[in-house]
């Protein structure tokens, strides 16, 4: 069975000339093909176009890394939640481009013909390809300068055009010699494909691979470190349960984070009473950083006198106050009270203290806060809701901070009851988190790490 090189229609037995476009018989292409556009042949077409593409799949790769380090980088719940989120977009639209891009340009096709497959024969000639459509009568010639690449699958010879536009042959129905003597004619007659070689999909497929791979690491990662405490940091002992509070101390104080005798000395007491009381130990089963946190909370509470109703904040460089605070009239001014004492830098004066537009009875309103700051003065409002501090204020107060040009930031972290306050440069609070297991971010609100 012969068909015609141009228009593709079948030729009758020992005619000279093609009956339907009057082209000599004889006039036979070096190579010729059919392609017939089934789904099977859209879905290689779809991975070999994609898995061709160097660039783009070293770039997925990269992405990927830059996903997994990501979650390595921030210990804060909401940031993890992001990058998971992201990653996961990420695979999906990897899994779809790689396995569902075929399905989806399948039926394009089929809508745009007649709901039939595509059936094409294609005669490569010395002066160009010509490719005529057996189920209408589209015809359609091709330059071979027009080609820009090949790729070579399984099944397919996929000649690329400008504008990601692609020409199929396949394999099985070539006639006029084999598959490297095809390959050879067609880098010999297409000027622009460079370098004079064909891309295989190997490449992309292993870089796919590597995607699922990261992926699967970024996956167990990044749920890992939804408590707040990265897979890392467990991995690597960079969590303190097993260490005593001395230990734990001498830790901290290149932080400048100082931890007294007493601090300790309370903290042990207390473990041995709630052992004897309860027959076991008082951290069994809790997170392991649960100890150090402790020890912050403790140290950085200060002292309270219940003989006297005296406050004394902590000097330790760590601060730490309730938010449903014991003293309304004053919570504010102990606030910057107990800021100055974390450090000797924050010096904050003249704290005042304006109720009059709060309604006490209702607990609403506006508490109006004055105080000084580097010799300047400033006002600041805050929410009265009864005894509980206003974190709004606590943003306020950072975003002043901040302005004053200074490479230390005012950092918090928040338990839901109460807030932990340091103050140091970012490489500190870094450092700080990795011992704890603690996340902290800027007191201005926003994320410290961009």
């Amino acid at each position: 069975m012969r068909y015609c090189n141009h228009c593709g229609k079948e030729l009758q037995p020992n005619a000279a000339f093609c009956t339907n476009c009057g082209t000599p018989a004889d006039m036979e292409p070096v190579f010729q093909t059919e392609t017939i556009h089934d789904l099977a042949l859209h879905k290689e077409f779809n991975r070999g176009f994609i898995r061709a593409a160097t660039m783009r799949n070293v770039l997925s790769v990269l992405l990927c890394l830059g996903m997994l380090w990501m979650t390595f980088l921030f210990d804060e719940p909401f940031m993890i939640y992001y990058f998971l989120i992201l990653s996961v977009v990420f695979f999906v639209i990897l899994l779809v481009q790689n396995r569902k891009g075929g399905d989806i340009n399948y039926r394009r096709m089929l809508q745009l013909n007649n709901g039939q497959p595509q059936h094409l024969i294609i005669n490569i000639c010395a002066d160009g390809i010509h490719c005529s459509n057996r189920t209408s009568s589209g015809k359609l010639d091709l330059r071979y300068d027009l080609f820009r690449y090949i790729i070579d699958t399984p099944n397919l010879l996929i000649m690329v055009m400008e504008h990601r536009q692609g020409l199929v042959l396949e394999k099985r129905h070539l006639q006029g010699g084999t598959v490297e003597e095809l390959t050879a004619f067609l880098l010999n007659h297409c000027p622009n494909i460079k370098r004079k070689r064909v891309k295989t999909t190997t490449f992309g497929t292993w870089m796919l691979r590597i995607n699922l791979v990261v992926f699967v690491i970024t996956l167990i990662f990044a749920i890992a470190g939804l408590t707040g405490v990265s897979l890392w940091d467990r991995l690597t002992g960079k969590l303190h349960n097993g260490m005593t509070y001395q230990e734990m101390a001498q830790e901290l104080a290149p932080l400048g984070i100082t931890i007294s005798d007493q601090t300790i000395s309370e903290l042990e007491e207390y473990d041995r009473g709630y052992e004897n009381d309860y027959g076991t130990e008082y951290y069994d089963g809790e997170p392991s950083t649960r100890k150090i946190q402790d020890l912050l909370y403790w140290e950085g509470s200060g002292v309270y006198d219940e003989e006297t109703d005296q406050w004394t904040p902590s000097t330790s460089g760590i601060y730490w106050f309730d938010m449903e605070v014991w003293n309304v009239d004053t919570m504010y001014t102990d606030f910057f009270t107990g800021l100055c004492a974390m450090n000797e830098e924050l010096d904050f004066s003249n704290v005042q203290e304006d109720f009059s537009e709060a309604d006490l009875d209702s607990g609403t309103g506006t508490v109006t806060v004055r105080f000084d700051y580097h010799n300047q003065h400033h006002t600041l409002e805050a929410s009265y809701f009864n005894d509980w501090f206003d974190v709004s204020f606590l943003y306020d107060v950072g975003k002043l901070l901040r302005q004053d040009g200074n490479a230390k930031d005012l950092y918090y972290a928040d338990d839901g009851q109460g807030i932990l306050l340091y103050y140091g440069e970012k490489n500190q609070v870094k450092q700080l988190e990795r011992i704890t297991g603690i996340s902290f971010r800027t007191a201005d609100g926003s994320f410290p790490w961009f």
